[in-house]
């Protein structure tokens, strides 16, 4: 079954992005997943069909390489749902907005002759488009409290241009030892809460990936509760990833409601990415 690829289209977004969450529930259920662009000829065995509003974006279900339970299908409809969802709720609401700019002059053009206008009609002005940041550099983030960590990343994530946000530990653990597996996620945004956390093995994978000067690899946030002056006296460290996240230190010493209220997310955005679109 193809899949649209066409570059830019609204399709062809949508299903860059159920992609990702396929290889994100592949990874995460040990599971073989296939994405459906239409029903299959033969009866699903092993699978599930999404509801018909995912239908008109090309997404019918996904097949699987062994049996789902309820709950697990459960999670897996309500990431698609919500993912794609929102995207084509946007994708509808600029169409919606782009036939009423389209009617409104075709109206002014269609007034007859013997009319005079009281005032001259308002120029229309497209609104700019929203810019977001093609994320460049891994990032390591100082931050005492862990859910003002996780605002700011998912913040960050919101600005970027990318396809997904992921939290580390929900991701199976071969996958979190293998530099190739990570790799193989794309362009999403991996959140690790707290390097002194994570295993040697896992930190070895990690600075392999931030080694890969690829824009289609996973961004990388690492979160820390300690001074970036006190992480290589811990020995649990490793100096070498240590050394890659360091080009990009940010330390949070407000709340976040603080930065988000004052608007000082976009300073980090700047020192982080480039090229907003």
């Amino acid at each position: 079954m193809q899949e649209t690829t066409s570059t830019g289209s609204a399709p062809s977004r949508v299903l860059r992005s159920a992609r990702v969450l396929k290889s994100y529930f592949e990874h995460k259920l040990n599971l073989s997943l296939e994405l459906l662009t239409e029903a299959p000829l033969l009866p699903l065995h092993h699978g599930m069909q999404f509801s018909l509003s995912l239908g008109h974006c090309g997404v019918w279900g996904l097949k699987a390489s062994g049996p789902l339970a309820e709950k697990t299908q459960a999670e897996i409809s309500s990431h698609f749902h919500g993912l794609l969802g929102a995207m084509d709720e946007l994708e509808r609401r600029q169409n919606e907005l782009e036939r009423l700019e389209l009617n409104y002059r075709t109206a002014l053009e269609n007034l007859p002759s013997n009319v005079i206008l009281l005032r001259k009609p308002r120029k229309l002005c497209a609104l700019p488009p929203r810019r977001r940041w093609k994320m460049r550099l891994d990032c390591m983030i100082e931050c005492k409290d862990a859910a003002d960590l996780h605002k700011i990343a998912l913040e960050l994530y919101a600005q970027s241009q990318s396809l997904a946000f992921l939290n580390y530990r929900d991701l199976p653990a071969d996958c979190r030892l293998a530099p190739s597996e990570l790799e193989a996620l794309g362009a999403v945004t991996l959140l690790v809460h707290d390097i002194l956390v994570l295993t040697r093995d896992e930190q070895r994978a990690l600075y392999q990936l931030t080694q890969v000067n690829s824009v289609e690899r996973p961004w990388l946030i690492v979160g820390a509760n300690l001074p970036f002056s006190g992480l290589p006296s811990e020995g649990a460290v490793d100096s070498d990833l240590l050394m890659a996240l360091s080009r990009t230190y940010l330390k949070l010493t407000r709340p976040f409601a603080e930065y988000k209220r004052e608007n000082l997310i976009h300073y980090f955005l700047d020192s982080l990415g480039q090229n907003p679109s």
